[in-house]
């Protein structure tokens, strides 16, 4: 179900959102290997909340696993959507990878879709003692919720 509504990948849709994101210093690398390879996806740009600008390849690379790549910079902003939807929290602490590598992904998230945002706020806060970090709520009702897993302070 989920599967096809993303689509073709030509346009972002909130199923996308469950996925694995991960940091680049060099977006243009992986654009330029998805292009040759003719692997669709979807570009946003987008503001966090250390008011810098980020832009987002949102992709599928093989059956059911969506992985967000974000950066800092491309060479080509043509392809990219510009969106208010903060993908990602670069503000909140140890968020970002402090000496990032070329040629390398950092895993910085994990970032999912809920209609039960009540349940989820109480597990990861109450259940295994995570803070919330931000909380944002869209003009279309839809909301993102930041929560640093650094170190839990309850077993899970």
């Amino acid at each position: 179900m989920i599967h096809g509504e993303w689509g073709n990948f030509t346009e972002y849709h909130p199923f996308m959102d469950y996925n694995v994101q991960l940091h680049s210093p060099e977006l243009d690398l992986y654009i330029n290997k998805f292009n040759s390879d003719k692997v669709a996806f979807t570009g946003l740009k987008w503001k966090s909340d250390d008011e810098k600008t980020y832009f987002s390849v949102i992709v599928n690379v093989c059956g059911y696993v969506v992985f967000e790549i974000i950066g800092d910079e491309v060479t080509d902003e043509s392809r990219f959507t510009e969106t208010d939807m903060m993908r990602f929290s670069f503000k909140s602490r140890h968020n970002a990878p402090t000496i990032p590598i070329k040629g390398r992904l950092t895993a910085i998230g994990i970032s999912r879709a809920t209609d039960r945002i009540k349940e989820i706020k109480a597990f990861y806060t109450k259940s295994i003692g995570i803070e919330m970090l931000t909380e944002k709520t869209y003009k279309d009702g839809s909301s993102n919720h930041v929560f640093m897993w650094d170190k839990p302070t309850k077993g899970i």
